[in-house]
């Protein structure tokens, strides 16, 4: 009886086995990927599909792989015409697998020349290697990639909403299990929230993307490691093969993934001029305008990639640790396009003492991966004294003087704007009682042309007095105010005035910490639209 599929671990086994090819390899390295082994066995490169039904591709049967594989070889000979040789049949014959013709076809592989370590667009950018000019050759190349092909109604008609929201819905159904492990709960909220927002006030921008001729049939996984650049050959390779929806596209969507990519390669000058030089050669007026929704869904793939991969029992314990680091890293950048376009941000998280703010602060620190500085924190680091320790009355007026008061938010702001500078967001984590204190913070974000945004967090009376008593028994607390503080402490907060110049949100902490922080998520991509 023939075979119908190899066992994972006997074909692992073979595509390992230098003796198992032809051209006698001296070694070979294997790859896993979430839909692929790859096997590197110089100077020819094997991929062999998984036998998986992920939903948004279905590599399941022998016919399934040997198409998709005939169509990978098709589709990235447009952009890689040098390197993708043929599909190969993997033949199994008294219980041995073989490339030879002899015995039943088991599984297919695509044959590739391999590429030149050093000259990947990652590598090259790690090296510190990658110019301008490298950039400008691929924007022609791509260019030329687009602006040849005259989209039909089958390619265009997946430009329309409800279909790019069969992606996207399906994105979020298929993470709802890395929730908690990969993203917080307010940040999937939030995302999800933005993606519904962005269809719903640019339905006319959709529209007019399909007239124009915007939707090809592009790569559909352009990234950094899937650009090779050595001399004055380019070759853009490992395109989307087994889907037609992920294939037909906005070109937006293509050049987002790359910008998207530099973006977490923190290399975001390189992303602006990849991006403008393509939006500029293509006369592509709405190009920048749809990006931050093009790179959040991008960055939402990759984290949904990452997550799956570092599920995977089969995949090596090393692999999927950097797996889990990079599925939160890619899901917390998702969630910076949404509330941020990915241009630096200062979020103030203030209110009166007790309020819960610092814990809100932590929690949206954590959801968008940004610094969270503390006046608590940078006062007792200004005055050289141990965090959890709380003075008595003639050190704690000292300590919370007028003087000191003002070093401390001089040194939240100057920190915040250090890091702006450096195209990094901050969240401050202060009370900012009284006018005076806002005003400064807004004068010197708007002079670094910094965007900010206050968050007042409330709570009723009862609710603050009882967390106040809470800290009496706390070691662990770092706010040195107390329930005999609260009259005060209270008497001094000047709430906001809708006379101040402040770009402000309210939210109340008497409820989960989840709910509060999906509010304030869901308000700052408001105030970014």
């Amino acid at each position: 009886m023939p075979m119908t599929q190899v066992p994972a671990e006997k074909l692992l086994d073979f595509l390992a086995d230098p003796a198992s090819y032809a051209h006698g390899p001296s070694s070979v390295e294997i790859i896993q990927t979430h839909i692929s082994y790859v096997a590197i066995a110089s100077p020819y490169v094997y991929k062999v599909k998984k036998p998986v039904d992920l939903g948004f591709l279905d590599f399941s049967t022998l016919d399934k792989r040997r198409y998709y594989c005939e169509e990978e070889v098709r589709l990235n000979r447009r952009l890689c015409s040098s390197i993708y040789d043929e599909v190969v049949a993997l033949h199994f014959d008294e219980g041995v697998l073989s490339f030879a013709p002899k015995g039943d076809i088991v599984d297919y592989a695509v044959r590739m020349r391999q590429l030149r370590d050093g000259y990947f667009m990652n590598q090259l950018l790690e090296a510190d290697q990658l110019g301008r000019d490298h950039f400008d050759r691929l924007i022609k190349r791509l260019v030329s990639f687009y602006s040849s092909q005259s989209p039909s109604e089958e390619v265009t008609a997946w430009g329309q909403i409800d279909k790019i929201r069969l992606s996207t819905d399906e994105n979020f159904e298929q993470t709802a299990g890395h929730v908690g492990a990969f993203l917080t709960r307010p940040a999937y909220g939030a995302i999800r929230f933005f993606t519904q927002r962005f269809f719903e006030k640019n339905r006319d921008l959709f529209a007019r993307r399909r007239a124009e001729g915007r939707i090809v049939d592009g790569h559909g996984d352009l990234h950094l490691e899937h650009v090779h650049m050595e001399g004055d050959d380019i070759c853009i390779y490992d395109c989307i093969e087994f889907s037609e929806r992920l294939r037909f596209i906005d070109v937006a969507n293509d050049v987002g993934f790359l910008a998207m990519d530099l973006d977490y390669y923190e290399r975001p000058s390189f992303s602006d001029y990849f991006v403008r030089g393509i939006g500029d050669a293509m006369d592509d007026k709405d190009l920048l305008r749809l990006l931050p929704f093009y790179k959040c869904y991008r960055a939402y793939v990759r984290g949904k990639v990452e997550g799956m991969r570092a599920l995977e029992g089969e995949v090596p314990e090393s692999e999927r640790t950097e797996s889990r680091k990079r599925a939160r890293r890619y899901y917390r950048l998702a969630l910076n396009y949404c509330v941020s376009g990915n241009d630096p941000l200062v979020v103030v998280v203030m209110g009166r003492v007790g309020t819960g703010k610092s814990t809100l602060a932590r929690m949206l620190g954590d959801a968008l991966g940004w610094l969270v500085i503390s006046s608590d924190r940078k006062r007792k680091e200004l005055a050289g004294i141990n965090m959890y320790e709380r003075g008595d009355e003639v050190a704690r007026a000292k300590l919370y003087s007028e003087e000191m008061t003002r070093k401390t938010y001089d040194g939240l702001l100057k920190h915040a704007v250090e890091r702006g500078r450096d195209h990094h967001s901050t969240i401050l984590d202060a009370t900012y009682s009284v006018p005076a204190e806002r005003a400064a913070a807004v004068e010197m974000l708007n002079r670094e042309g910094i965007a900010h945004r206050f968050v007042e967090v409330t709570a009723p009376d009862a609710v603050i007095r009882s967390r106040l008593a809470d800290r009496e028994q706390a070691a662990d607390v770092v706010s040195d105010a107390r329930l005999d503080d609260f009259p005060a402490l209270s008497k001094r907060y000047v709430s906001p005035h809708h006379d101040e110049p402040l770009v402000l949100t309210s939210v109340s902490s008497n409820q989960p910490i989840e709910k509060t922080a999906t509010e304030v998520l869901e308000e700052l991509v408001r105030l970014n639209e």
